[in-house]
């Protein structure tokens, strides 16, 4: 019995030790999420709504640890006031672009240029990892409900043919029938309430999920897909739905590098009257992480200016 008591012990203490290396040496922060939401995407996945200010690991950057901004999303701070005046910016991961300082994100620099001609113009980051055009749609749509975008702006750095595949089809763009709710199971109650005091625990719970992430990601290109395959109708019908959905609000971006992409999307967008503007110089290798990652400083930079001068040019 005295044996278990100091195997009990020393484990605790142990545990405890851990906790402070992981939270006071190496700084890794506590999991931030105020609730899980399903529905957000059209699917059963759950989409984490984040704490304001609750902060994040950043591994391809540098291992550093940055801050959400007031909205819990990626970026600078957002005035909410009553003159102010919204832009949605959506996209994948590289839009998200959680590898590098707030201030230092393309939609930071996007939003201080602009704010030079009007302040009360305010850029929302609404990219998010693993989001597809489809995904994207809800994700303007939950938004919607809290903020009304003068503009809404998407941006590709593909057509993301594989990734629309995996959707329930035929694609269904009811967002009326979404059925948003927060996952509220027991099993996912202890795990937030776990995950957001221990530093420890929410570290080893991330490095399961890194570990049995599938081969591959959005920031490498699938060297087979050839240009009619990521030119594809789902992509197509997302961008319908984009444009019927927000008219002359919404504005299409392309950050692909294939030239022959980017002149059918141009096509498409001229025959369905839609803003669309591209720039093949973004997204290659000196503006990415190691050649090959997502956007470091200087991508997310010229990422940043371009869109600023797409918007001056059409607003």
């Amino acid at each position: 019995m005295k044996k278990m008591v100091l195997l009990f012990i020393g484990l605790l203490i142990a545990l405890i030790l851990a906790e402070l290396f992981v939270a006071f040496v190496i700084h890794y922060p506590v999991y931030g999420v105020q609730v899980k939401l399903i529905g957000i995407r059209k699917s059963q996945l759950t989409q984490n709504v984040w704490k304001p200010y609750s902060e994040y690991f950043n591994v391809e950057g540098g291992n550093k640890v940055f801050k959400r901004n007031n909205l819990g999303l990626p970026g600078t701070d957002v005035t909410i006031s009553d003159s102010s005046k919204y832009i949605f910016l959506l996209g994948s991961s590289f839009i998200e672009a959680y590898q590098v300082a707030p201030e230092k994100m393309a939609s930071a620099i996007f939003a201080s240029h602009i704010q030079q001609t009007d302040p009360t113009l305010q850029v929302i980051n609404l990219g998010c990892s693993g989001h597809d055009p489809y995904d994207d749609f809800f994700r303007a749509f939950w938004f919607v409900h809290q903020f009304q975008p003068e503009k809404v702006i998407l941006v590709l750095e593909g057509g993301f043919d594989r990734w629309l595949k995996r959707q329930k089809h035929p694609l269904d763009f009811d967002a009326s029938n979404a059925g948003i709710n927060a996952d509220n199971k027991l099993t996912t109650r202890i795990m937030l309430l776990a995950r957001n005091h221990s530093a420890l625990l929410n570290l080893f719970a991330q490095s399961l999920k890194s570990s049995g992430q599938e081969e591959g990601s959005e920031t490498k290109k699938d060297d087979k897909q050839s240009t009619e395959e990521i030119l594809s109708e789902d992509l197509f019908h997302c961008l319908i739905q984009f444009r019927n959905t927000f008219g002359e609000r919404f504005m299409l971006i392309s950050t692909s590098e294939i030239a022959p992409f980017n002149r059918s999307l141009s096509d498409f967008c001229g025959r369905n009257q839609i803003v669309f503007k591209y720039n093949e110089r973004i997204v290659v290798a000196e503006n990415r992480f190691n050649g090959s990652g997502h956007l470091n400083e200087q991508g997310n930079k010229i990422l940043g200016q371009f869109l600023t001068t797409v918007y001056e040019k059409n607003n």
